[in-house]
């Protein structure tokens, strides 16, 4: 089969969107499959050139990509499979396909808010992204949670679950992080810098335990409150990243939202335990790897903190994050596919 997968900004280390696309796309080429991954200059990171990876260029503000189009049409993909709600690459490939007539998957990572007004995405919703969901053959949601989200939005679309990706086999255990930066027993955080992201409150929640927070900046890294004990790191490669996962306590992500989480599940495989806020599908994701708190509730996520340092998660997590391997979410996708 030959099939392209469309992705606003792609890189295979960095961000939720871009390890996903680069796990399903290497699992699906392992199994003999041609797999193109299209996408725009924009990075959320330094890239290289990829063998497989197609760069378009794109406008500086809006991230359209005009060439995307057209390259759809002179192409001959058996099916096309177009990630992220909140841009215009679906409606582009939606476009494409009207005038191609190509098989289209369309999997949105959906996320019901956002740091832009709130008008302004309501305009998108009703003039791109309805549109693009209506267009696709069948659309995928990571949660059973984002699956309900979408069938509120359009009742009649097609959805199936199919969840993000993790490749338990390749994950290497990496020694010396605590070593290279000085610390003992450490708390993780890995994630965007931005508000929603809760940082401010798991800063006051850690106390004196030393926080390592990984992630590219999105315009917060300056409002984290500084004290001796928060490690920012920025974004770091893969390798520093298993490393940091090896010998880490705990990792928190105490988001307002979060669409799954990818962070939770990486960290699971390490048989770490995690904690989330209850909101949307991040309790089920967790199960029993963890704890929820509510979201801003700094002592809650205080005692939170304390009783996963004194309990015995490991086997919980392990158990927890079997679902999620990647051989199995590619079999789940490819029975989409082929259906």
């Amino acid at each position: 089969m030959r099939i392209a997968q469309v992705i606003i900004g792609y890189h295979s280390d960095i961000g939720g969107y871009g390890r996903h696309v680069n796990l399903i796309s290497n699992e699906l080429r392992r199994r003999g499959h041609e797999v193109d991954i299209l996408t725009t200059n924009f990075s959320p990171g330094k890239v290289k050139p990829e063998r497989g990876v197609k760069r378009f260029w794109n406008t500086p503000f809006l991230k359209l990509t005009p060439g995307l189009c057209s390259y759809l049409r002179s192409n001959d993909y058996d099916l096309v499979h177009v990630h992220g709600y909140p841009s215009f690459q679906p409606f582009i490939t939606c476009l494409a396909r009207k005038l191609k007539g190509f098989s289209l998957v369309f999997t949105p990572h959906y996320h019901p808010f956002g740091t832009k007004p709130r008008v302004f995405r309501l305009l998108f919703d009703k003039l791109f992204g309805e549109p693009s969901l209506k267009c696709a053959d069948k659309v995928i949601a990571l949660t059973d949670y984002e699956k309900g989200l979408l069938s509120k939005i359009i009742p009649s679309i097609k959805v199936s679950v199919v969840s993000n990706p993790v490749p338990l086999k390749s994950l290497k255990k990496v020694k010396g992080f605590k070593k290279k930066h000085g610390l003992k027993d450490f708390i993780l955080f890995v994630g965007r810098l931005e508000e929603d992201k809760g940082l401010n409150f798991l800063v006051d929640a850690v106390g004196d335990r030393d926080l390592v927070i990984i992630g590219r900046d999105a315009g917060f890294r300056d409002q984290i409150k500084q004290k001796p004990n928060v490690h920012l790191l920025g974004g770091v490669s893969n390798k520093a990243l298993m490393s940091a996962y090896t010998e880490c306590s705990m990792l928190v992500m105490p988001s307002k939202y979060e669409a799954f989480g990818i962070a939770f599940i990486e960290a699971m495989a390490y048989g770490k335990p995690v904690i989330g806020t209850r909101v949307g599908p991040v309790p089920s994701v967790i199960g029993k790897a963890g704890l929820t708190v509510p979201y801003g509730d700094v002592p809650a996520l205080r005692r939170a903190i304390k009783k996963v340092l004194k309990g015995n998660y490991k086997s919980k997590a392990l158990k927890q994050v079997k679902q999620y391997d990647v051989k199995l979410v590619v079999d789940k996708l490819l029975g989409v596919y082929e259906k």
